[in-house]
């Protein structure tokens, strides 16, 4: 009894302890990870770096949470060993919950799977650090003859703790080592890193994060068709390469800044102008006969619905049912068109298209309802704190971009509406994982459903 209720005196006070200095250290690793992914994400940060934080940024968070809960639990009971069997286990849930959580989406799991492969220190190392974890954890839980769990929940957190500056410190040496191969990287996204090729200025090699080689060659064909039937795209030099592991190709550097960094978002004239040029120039695009993609819309639309394990059997039929009433077209598919990827070039003021990777040959309201799409959810991805003025901006840009894209085509605001949920399907069934994207996605077609329905009862 003497020893719990030194256990609880101590944890009443605020003075430094083993279990608090840890909690500060798992908090300390949460504000890197997020400093430091901003600044790798907005420069030259590839998704495996983002796989990095989210690992760190668990393991921190686990260790904040973590090292706290025992001492905050402690004010109110005074069973010492009952209190760390019970974190221990919470702490097993927690990391078992964020495993889980990683699994299920595609893009993380496979950028953790680069991670382990690239690891720089040994492997061994980090097998050791689970088997120590688990057996400490178990002794923990089962209750082991000891006189209190404090220091084998403390020997715990330590091996988090240990583990999550290990993966801090393969970020960064595996990014030095990246970086003596690849130098003069300018720009980058979720699937690729673009970097200058100082032996010949006038190139660029984008080198993809996590894309197969078929994926790979796929977005060369697709560029190189499009280059040849003179659309405003980089020219493709070669095939697909392979350097330091990773898959891309070379291309034409373009020479001036990406639309999304003009101003578009603002509520001044000159957003005003800047979205009527972005969507004429979709127009534009869309006027062009006669460009034959390896590709066609309705085929791989079609595919993806069917793949979608996130819509029940009969949305699915519904969402299909409606596909194959939709006229096929024959104009050009970008697939990915939003003001990232079109860039103005300095020297002329030309606006270009890159990424080509989703291009094929389809109907242009669908390649309008895929832009819509990927602007009504790009606003998710900010931190909730500024979500709701993010989204106001992004949905201003886009209603101007659709009022001007309807006013210069032959469409009307009201044709786009089945395609709107054609796309949403199709969006859902690439995703094939229950986040936020796609509960909005969902929305949109039961929504759609519903109000039609409504209509023919009624």
């Amino acid at each position: 009894m003497e020893e719990t209720q030194t256990f609880y005196q101590f944890a009443l006070v605020v003075d430094p302890s083993s279990l608090l200095a840890l909690s500060f250290f798992g908090l300390i690793l949460i504000g890197i990870s997020g400093i430091t992914h901003t600044v790798l994400r907005t420069s030259q940060g590839s998704l495996a770096d983002v796989a990095r934080f989210v690992v760190i940024s668990m393991y921190g968070m686990v260790l904040a949470i973590g090292a706290y809960l025992p001492l905050l639990l402690a004010r109110w009971i005074h069973q010492t060993e009952v209190v760390f069997q019970v974190c221990t286990f919470l702490l097993l849930i927690a990391f078992i919950v964020a495993a889980r959580w990683s699994d299920a989406n595609p893009q993380i799991k496979k950028a953790l799977d680069r991670m382990r492969r690239e690891s720089q220190y040994p492997k061994i190392l980090s097998l050791l650090l689970v088997i120590a974890g688990v057996i400490v954890a178990v002794l923990n839980v089962a209750s082991w003859p000891i006189q209190a769990n404090q220091s084998f929940y403390e020997l715990l957190l330590l091996f988090g703790a240990v583990r999550a500056l290990l993966h801090f410190v393969n970020l960064v040496i595996f990014r030095i080592v990246d970086n003596a191969i690849l130098e003069n990287p300018i720009n980058a996204g979720w699937e690729a890193v673009i970097y200058d090729v100082p032996d010949d200025p006038g190139k660029v090699l984008k080198l993809f994060n996590f894309y197969g080689k078929s994926e790979a060659e796929n977005e060369v064909r697709m560029t190189k068709t499009a280059s040849e039937a003179g659309l405003p795209c980089p020219v493709v030099y070669g095939d697909v390469v392979e350097m330091n592991d990773r898959l891309g190709f070379y291309m034409e550097k373009i020479r001036g800044q990406a639309f999304a960094n003009q101003g578009i978002y603002g509520f001044g004239s000159d957003a005003r102008q800047l979205s009527e040029e972005f969507a004429r120039f979709h127009v534009k695009l869309h006027e062009k006969e006669g460009v034959e993609m390896p590709l066609r819309f309705k085929d791989v639309a079609r595919s993806s619905i069917r793949n979608s394990t996130v819509l029940s059997v009969d949305e699915r039929m519904k969402v299909l049912d409606l596909l194959d009433s939709l006229p096929d077209g024959d104009r050009v598919y970008h697939g990915d068109f939003h003001p990232g990827n079109v860039m103005r070039r300095d020297d002329t003021g030309e606006l270009v298209i890159v990424d080509w990777v989703r291009a094929m040959t389809g109907h242009p309201l669908a390649d309008v309802a895929r832009a819509s799409a990927i602007l009504s959810t790009a606003w998710l991805e900010f931190f909730p704190g500024i979500r709701r003025f993010v989204r106001r901006a992004i949905r201003s840009f886009s209603q101007r971009y659709e009022e001007a894209y309807f006013e210069n085509s032959e469409f009307e605001p009201a044709d786009i509406e089945p395609w709107r949920v054609v796309v949403a399907g199709m969006r859902i069934g690439e995703i094939q994982a229950k986040n936020k994207a796609t509960k909005f996605h969902l929305k949109e077609i039961r929504r759609y459903f519903a109000t039609h329905e409504k209509k023919a009862t009624s």
